[in-house]
Formats: C-alpha cells, sequence, structure tokens
C-alpha cells in the first residue's frame, strides 16, 4: 500500500507517493521542496518545451516540469520497481496528459542491468533486481520526441555515461542539462573519477554553472570557467555534502541565471 501526501511545488498542488510513511525520502517532501531547482526551472522551462527526467523517482520534478511546459511534453524515467509504482500513482493522479512515463535504466549501453532498490537512493549495482537498460537517444526516437529542451538527471553517480553518450542530441537541440554530482556514489559505484569527469565537462559544454545553495536566490547559479574541475570538486565535497546541482549547455547564453 502506497503512502502518499498534498504538497504545493510552483504554486500547484500536487499528490505525491511514497513506498512507505516510513520512508526517509518520503518524509523530507514539504511544501516548496528543493527551492534552489524550482528557481532554475521556472527561469529556463518555458511552456511548449520538451523535457526528459532520468531518475525521475517519485515524481515531483516531472510534475514541476509538466506544470511548467503545459503545451510541450515531458518523459519520466525511472528504474526502480517499487519507486516506479509511486510515479505511475503520482502521474495519474496530477490528470496530466502531456507525461510519458518508461520504467528503465538510462545508461550508455542498451540490454539489461542490476538495480538496487532503494527509495530515492537507488542505483545500478552488481547486486539487485534486473532492469531493462536503454539510452537517452533510443528513448527519444520511442517516444517520438523531435528534440530535447531540457534535461534533469540524477542516478546517484551514473551522470556522466549519459552525459558523453548523449552529446550530439545536445548539441542538436541547445538542451539545458541539470544534474546532481554526486561525488561520493561515483567513487564508491562507478569507475569514474570525479575529477575527470568535470573536467571533460568543463572543456565541452559552451557554458557550465555550479549551483550554490548558500548564496541569495538571484546569484546561486555560478558560471564555471574551463580550468575550474578543481573548484567545483572543492565546493562539492567541503560545502554540499558530496552532492551539488550543475547546470550546462553546448550553446551560449541559453541559461538563465
Amino acid at each position: 500500500m502506497l503512502s502518499s501526501k498534498v504538497i504545493t511545488l510552483s504554486g500547484h498542488e500536487i499528490t505525491v507517493f511514497g513506498v512507505s510513511e516510513s520512508d526517509t525520502y518520503f518524509q523530507s517532501v514539504a511544501d516548496g521542496f528543493e527551492p534552489d531547482y524550482t528557481r532554475v526551472v521556472e527561469m529556463n522551462v518555458r511552456p511548449t518545451d520538451i523535457c526528459v527526467d532520468i531518475g525521475a523517482n517519485i515524481g515531483l520534478k516531472t510534475l514541476q516540469l509538466a506544470h511548467l511546459a503545459p503545451q510541450g511534453r515531458v518523459l519520466a524515467v525511472e528504474a526502480a520497481p517499487r519507486v516506479y509504482d509511486c510515479l505511475v500513482a503520482g502521474v495519474a493522479a496530477s490528470g496530466m496528459h502531456h507525461i510519458t512515463l518508461e520504467h528503465a535504466a538510462v545508461t550508455a549501453i542498451e540490454g539489461t542491468v542490476l538495480f538496487e532498490d532503494n527509495s530515492a537512493y537507488g542505483h545500478i549495482s552488481t547486486k539487485g533486481v534486473e532492469v531493462h537498460a536503454t539510452t537517452l537517444a533510443t528513448l527519444m526516437d520511442a517516444h517520438s520526441l523531435p528534440r530535447l529542451d531540457f534535461l534533469k538527471i540524477d542516478v546517484e553517480g551514473f551522470e556522466f555515461p549519459i552525459l558523453r553518450h548523449s552529446l550530439p542530441l545536445f548539441t542538436r537541440d541547445d538542451t539545458i542539462v541539470y544534474f546532481e554530482l554526486n561525488s561520493w556514489c561515483m567513487i564508491a559505484f562507478t569507475d569514474d573519477h570525479p575529477r575527470l569527469c568535470l573536467e571533460w565537462l568543463l572543456d565541452t559544454f559552451a557554458e557550465v554553472y555550479l549551483l550554490r545553495r548558500q548564496n541569495p536566490p538571484e546569484t546561486q547559479l555560478e558560471r564555471v570557467p574551463s580550468g575550474g574541475a578543481v573548484y567545483i570538486l572543492a565546493a562539492n565535497m567541503i560545502h554540499d555534502g558530496h552532492f551539488s546541482d550543475i547546470v550546462a549547455c553546448m550553446k551560449p547564453g541559453r541559461i538563465r541565471a
């Protein structure tokens, strides 16, 4: 039996569902959840945008994107089976019909992966349930999405394989990419080195912004120049508790900070 609650995000009341009343993540969900993310999407998502939410979890960010892009489309992807059920319930309760759901793990390969189902903290692993794995490009084709305007990724350290594999999409569509940098998960669960990944990011994308939650809202997005990988890593590990939000785009001036 799923638990549910009603909260307000971006001025809209939404019903969200959790795997249980005692789930730590579900307990943390409240009105105005993650206001820094809210500010970024309210400034950068347009009414007709096509958005993809990878690691959609129970659907908070999915529903926000759907409210901001009522004439667009939102594709929400979640790998964890129990969490996916919560996502399905939340989207059904919203009554919005421009949201499409996909139960899969997005990676740089096609096939299957093992997934450790752990509420909001599930991740690809060497143990767990077998889950369908696919790429972002394949999903775009499968759901007939003609372009990608805004992408959010939160997959517990496995963001960079998706970023590297999807680069042609970002170049073609001037996509704004909002993703979590979780250095602890990268070190613990992947073969990616956080500093090397950040060097690639800064050398590849035209603009990269680090979200500084401690700053006033109007200065939270801080532009980081090429060569600033260690600066981001220090902020991530010292100030952000090993998880920071980063916004990047291949087109200069596309991101509204």
